[in-house]
Protein backbone atom coordinates (compact mmCIF):
# COMPACT_ATOMS: atom_id res chain seq x y z
CA UNK A 1 0.00 0.00 0.00
CA UNK A 2 1.39 3.66 -0.77
CA UNK A 3 -0.51 6.56 0.55
CA UNK A 4 0.35 10.20 -0.06
CA UNK A 5 1.33 12.02 3.03
CA UNK A 6 -1.48 14.43 3.11
CA UNK A 7 -3.93 10.89 3.15
CA UNK A 8 -1.86 9.90 6.32
CA UNK A 9 -2.36 13.58 8.21
CA UNK A 10 -5.58 13.03 6.75
CA UNK A 11 -6.46 10.16 8.38
CA UNK A 12 -3.77 11.18 11.62
CA UNK A 13 -6.34 14.34 12.04
CA UNK A 14 -10.12 12.28 11.91
CA UNK A 15 -8.80 9.79 14.73
CA UNK A 16 -7.22 12.60 17.13
CA UNK A 17 -10.41 14.33 16.73
CA UNK A 18 -12.80 11.53 16.10
CA UNK A 19 -13.87 12.80 12.94
CA UNK A 20 -14.89 16.50 14.20
CA UNK A 21 -14.09 19.37 11.97
CA UNK A 22 -13.53 22.64 13.96
CA UNK A 23 -15.97 25.28 13.21
CA UNK A 24 -15.19 28.94 13.02
CA UNK A 25 -16.89 31.36 13.74
CA UNK A 26 -16.33 33.54 10.93
CA UNK A 27 -17.64 31.69 7.86
CA UNK A 28 -15.42 33.61 5.39
CA UNK A 29 -12.62 33.34 7.33
CA UNK A 30 -9.96 30.04 6.43
CA UNK A 31 -11.17 26.98 8.25
CA UNK A 32 -8.46 25.88 10.86
CA UNK A 33 -8.20 22.59 11.59
CA UNK A 34 -6.90 21.24 15.03
CA UNK A 35 -4.90 18.16 16.02
CA UNK A 36 -5.28 18.02 19.31
CA UNK A 37 -8.18 17.59 20.83
CA UNK A 38 -10.33 20.11 23.18
CA UNK A 39 -9.38 20.15 26.59
CA UNK A 40 -12.87 19.10 28.46
CA UNK A 41 -12.83 19.62 31.94
CA UNK A 42 -15.92 17.77 34.41
CA UNK A 43 -16.90 18.81 37.14
CA UNK A 44 -16.83 16.83 40.20
CA UNK A 45 -19.44 18.40 41.82
CA UNK A 46 -21.73 17.58 38.59
CA UNK A 47 -20.67 14.28 38.48
CA UNK A 48 -21.41 13.76 42.18
CA UNK A 49 -24.83 14.97 41.86
CA UNK A 50 -25.18 13.02 38.61
CA UNK A 51 -23.97 9.97 40.48
CA UNK A 52 -26.31 10.40 43.29
CA UNK A 53 -29.38 10.65 41.13
CA UNK A 54 -28.41 7.65 39.27
CA UNK A 55 -28.66 6.17 43.11
CA UNK A 56 -32.16 7.44 43.30
CA UNK A 57 -33.09 5.70 39.80
CA UNK A 58 -31.36 2.04 39.72
CA UNK A 59 -30.16 1.81 43.28
CA UNK A 60 -26.30 0.17 43.38
CA UNK A 61 -24.37 0.70 40.34
CA UNK A 62 -21.35 -0.99 39.42
CA UNK A 63 -18.39 1.37 38.93
CA UNK A 64 -17.63 -0.13 35.66
CA UNK A 65 -20.37 1.03 34.25
CA UNK A 66 -20.16 4.74 35.72
CA UNK A 67 -16.42 4.72 33.69
CA UNK A 68 -18.31 3.10 30.69
CA UNK A 69 -21.16 6.02 30.62
CA UNK A 70 -18.11 8.56 30.75
CA UNK A 71 -17.38 10.54 27.71
CA UNK A 72 -13.32 11.92 28.35
CA UNK A 73 -10.71 11.39 31.13
CA UNK A 74 -11.66 14.45 32.82
CA UNK A 75 -15.27 12.57 33.16
CA UNK A 76 -13.69 9.34 34.38
CA UNK A 77 -11.90 11.10 36.82
CA UNK A 78 -14.29 13.28 38.36
CA UNK A 79 -16.47 9.84 38.79
CA UNK A 80 -13.60 8.14 40.56
CA UNK A 81 -12.77 11.68 42.95
CA UNK A 82 -16.72 11.71 43.36
CA UNK A 83 -16.78 7.80 44.56
CA UNK A 84 -14.00 8.30 47.15
CA UNK A 85 -15.58 11.88 48.08
CA UNK A 86 -19.15 10.51 48.65
CA UNK A 87 -17.48 7.68 50.37
CA UNK A 88 -15.60 10.30 52.96
CA UNK A 89 -18.92 11.61 53.72
CA UNK A 90 -20.20 8.30 54.63
CA UNK A 91 -22.91 9.05 51.88
CA UNK A 92 -21.90 5.88 49.13
CA UNK A 93 -19.65 2.53 50.10
CA UNK A 94 -17.90 0.45 48.11
CA UNK A 95 -18.70 -3.64 47.65
CA UNK A 96 -16.66 -6.41 45.94
CA UNK A 97 -19.05 -8.64 44.48
CA UNK A 98 -17.96 -11.54 41.70
CA UNK A 99 -14.89 -9.46 40.99
CA UNK A 100 -16.85 -5.78 40.59
CA UNK A 101 -16.35 -3.27 42.30
CA UNK A 102 -20.27 -2.16 43.26
CA UNK A 103 -21.49 1.82 44.78
CA UNK A 104 -24.61 2.36 46.56
CA UNK A 105 -25.65 4.74 48.68
CA UNK A 106 -25.60 4.62 52.26
CA UNK A 107 -27.11 8.32 53.41
CA UNK A 108 -30.20 8.96 54.94
CA UNK A 109 -31.69 10.62 51.69
CA UNK A 110 -30.69 11.25 48.33
CA UNK A 111 -32.44 14.82 48.63
CA UNK A 112 -30.54 15.47 51.41
CA UNK A 113 -27.22 14.21 50.26
CA UNK A 114 -27.85 16.32 46.72
CA UNK A 115 -28.52 19.59 49.16
CA UNK A 116 -25.38 19.25 50.36
CA UNK A 117 -23.70 19.16 47.46
CA UNK A 118 -25.24 22.32 46.81
CA UNK A 119 -23.43 24.05 49.50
Amino acid sequence: YRHAPVELLRALSAAVTRGRTPVDEDPGAQTKKRIVPQRITYSVRDKSREILEIFRTRGAVKMAELYAESRSRSEVVAVFVSVLEMCSKGLAALDLTDGELIVRFTGASVDGALDSMDE
